[in-house]
């Protein structure tokens, strides 16, 4: 960071505390503090160096600039920067017509001083690459841009990596890793487009992020899996229905295939076809195993196939479900983002304003409420821990700028509804949600503007439930807007990637260790079981009993287009013994459907081990479809 130059500092005071004639004062622009009045900042050249300096070099006391600053609560080292109505504007500056004239005068020659400096600060201020709201409130002429929330938007510009985390260099896999999957063995899936763009045979590689090795996997076939619906199954094989049929930019035509990816061989294998071709469908699993192809469009292009259609993993078959579970609405979403509750129910949670419940028992829908903000196109949503509440985040209307909203809605209540909660700090859509396991919800990526691509996010931020607060991290490399995707590994890292918008880092992967790895050593596990039935307490040995404070379940997660099919975090009761821990498994697949996990224990720190993987369900390893 640039050092701030002394001329600078008084400059600062000096404008702040004497002010500047009213016919150089802008409108609109104040910096506050709890404890003093706002004091008007002219919003010209001068003055865009001044808040420059302060918001992107290093942190001046409050006392040295007499602007008027104040730490939020929450945030270290942070600030708030409030924009208020010209009549709220601090009225000392007027309190009489001498002292107008004289203030003036000193201001002035002060300004004159401080224009030394305004070179070197231009020169930072158009090298400063990392985009945040109070930037963009100069870039949009002083406006402040939809959806921004500035309080606590900017932090102090540490790099410390205990305080925002750290990306490793980006690697190489050679290809656009549009559709991503954890496998059992640790290592990843991705595919994109076909080898030849229109003529079938998709692109997939397996990437193992230990050795950072890439193995072709490309399927011997000519059927495309671009924009399919994907999950796991109970035996750790990965499920992929739909697709595209026909060349790209022709429109959403959908596909009947169905194959199956499966680890212990790294093979594709092809599956019964669906009745109804789907394009950008959703996957969701039931509790016995089985899953649900839902929504996409039909082979056309021109509508959302209704029907929803049954997979049976040990038959390999495919069955459609009665008329009664259509979907209950014509101009229903594609990816529609679906939970699984422990009621056995399954909800939805956008990308359509309305919410709905589906009740296997009875095949049939209820209608839950309207999100408040409208359509989320390119949300997040995350089934928080309590595994009764969902979270949306950001999204947008259809080519408008997307929003930096969350809502929240509780389903212990007797009439769930949807509520706002605590905005990010940068408006997005297309982002990637990802839990971690100290129970925080990561965002990375996505894009700031209208279209898929446009004005990309590269700051991370983190929310954390239990303080109700979003914090800003460190910003990555790529950029990872529409078809980009992400996911939590086994050491407690976030790999993120894809992103085809052109740019050079688009076929490179980047890794994200959070700042609970710069907490002090990970626990350790050194035995677990590899498999776990429903309900059975199983013991996790560790030298670190003594200091876990909490032992999850993370579920092996399959992503494309911001929609994360499979994660979900679930919380197990244990007790403490010596250099060991009692844990109890959920007591059944609505609490967290069968197939692998991941099995972190976390510290009084915060800090999680590396998770061994574990089979829920069965005691012998692979549950269905060997």
């Amino acid at each position: 960071m640039a050092a701030k130059p002394p001329g600078l500092l008084f400059a600062c005071a000096a404008i702040a505390l004497l002010g500047v004639p009213s016919r150089l004062r802008p409108p609109n622009l104040a910096l506050s503090c709890r404890s003093r009045g706002p004091r008007q900042v002219p919003n010209s050249l001068l003055n865009r160096f001044v808040i420059h300096s302060i918001l992107v070099s290093s942190p001046i006391s409050p006392s040295l600039s007499g602007l008027a600053f104040s730490p939020v609560s929450g945030y270290r080292s942070e600030w708030i920067l409030v924009w208020r109505q010209r009549e709220a504007f601090v009225k000392s500056h007027l309190r009489s017509e001498k002292r107008a004239g004289s203030k003036a005068a000193i201001g002035a020659v002060l300004a004159v001083v401080s224009l030394f400096c305004v070179g070197v600060s231009v020169r930072n201020l158009l090298r400063a690459q990392e985009f945040h709201p109070a930037r963009a409130y100069f870039e949009a002429g002083g406006k402040v841009p939809h959806g921004a929330h500035l309080a606590g938007a900017l932090h102090s510009g540490s790099d410390d990596p205990a305080l925002i985390g750290q990306w490793a260099a980006p690697v190489s896999l050679g290809m656009i890793p549009i559709h991503a999957a954890l496998l059992y063995t640790g290592k990843l899936l991705f595919w994109e487009y076909p080898n030849l763009q229109g003529t079938g045979g998709t692109l997939s590689i397996l990437y193992d992020p230990i050795a950072n090795a890439v193995t072709n996997l490309s399927p011997t076939g000519n059927d495309d899996f671009f924009c399919a619906g994907l999950s796991q199954l109970p035996d750790g094989r990965i499920l992929v229905d739909g697709g595209l049929n026909g060349p790209l930019h022709k429109g959403p035509l959908g596909t009947k295939y169905a194959y199956i990816f499966d680890p212990s061989s790294n093979t594709w294998t092809a599956q019964q076809n669906m009745k109804f071709a789907r394009y950008y469908p959703t996957n969701i699993q039931y509790p016995d195993g089985t899953a649900l192809a839902v929504s996409g469009n039909n082979a056309k292009g021109g509508a959302v196939i209704r029907p929803m259609e049954h997979f049976d993993p040990v038959a390999g078959t495919w069955t459609t479900l009665p008329s009664t579970a259509n979907l209950p609405l014509a101009s229903w979403d594609n990816y529609p983002r679906m939970f699984l509750l422990p009621s056995g129910n399954i909800v939805t949670a956008g990308q359509i304003q309305q919410s709905w419940m589906f009740a296997p028992s009875t095949n049939s829908w209820t209608y839950v409420g309207d999100l408040n903000y409208s359509f989320r196109h390119g949300e997040g949503a995350v089934l928080m821990p309590s595994l009764e509440q969902v979270m949306v985040i950001g999204g947008q209307v259809p080519q408008q700028t997307p929003t930096n909203t969350t809502e929240m809605i509780d389903f212990t209540q007797p009439t769930p509804q949807w509520t706002y909660g605590i905005p990010m700090n940068f408006a997005r859509q297309n982002l990637n949600a990802v839990q971690l396991p100290d129970g925080t919800i990561l965002v990375v990526g996505g894009a700031g503007g209208s279209q898929p691509y446009q004005n990309p996010v590269k700051t991370a931020e983190v929310y954390n439930p239990a303080t109700s607060t979003w914090s800003l991290l460190a910003a990555q490399a790529g950029s990872r807007g529409y078809h980009s995707t992400a996911l939590l590994l086994p050491n407690g890292t976030v790999i993120s990637e894809g992103s085809d918008s052109g740019n050079t880092l688009q076929t490179y992967a980047e890794i994200y260790s959070p700042p609970y790895l710069f907490n002090g050593p990970q626990p350790t596990i050194t035995a677990a079981p590899t498999s776990v039935n429903y309900g059975a307490n199983f013991t996790i040995t560790t030298p670190d009993a003594a200091n876990i404070t909490s032992v999850v379940l993370m579920r092996n997660d399959a992503v494309t287009h911001a929609d994360h099919f499979d994660q979900r975090m679930v919380p197990l009761a244990f007790t403490t013994g010596s250099g060991e821990l009692t844990a109890t498994a959920p007591a059944s697949g609505d609490y967290a459907p069968p197939g692998y996990y991941m099995l972190f224990i976390v510290n009084s720190s915060g800090v999680p081990s590396v998770a061994p993987f574990v089979n829920l369900n069965t005691a012998s390893g692979h549950a269905q479809g060997r």
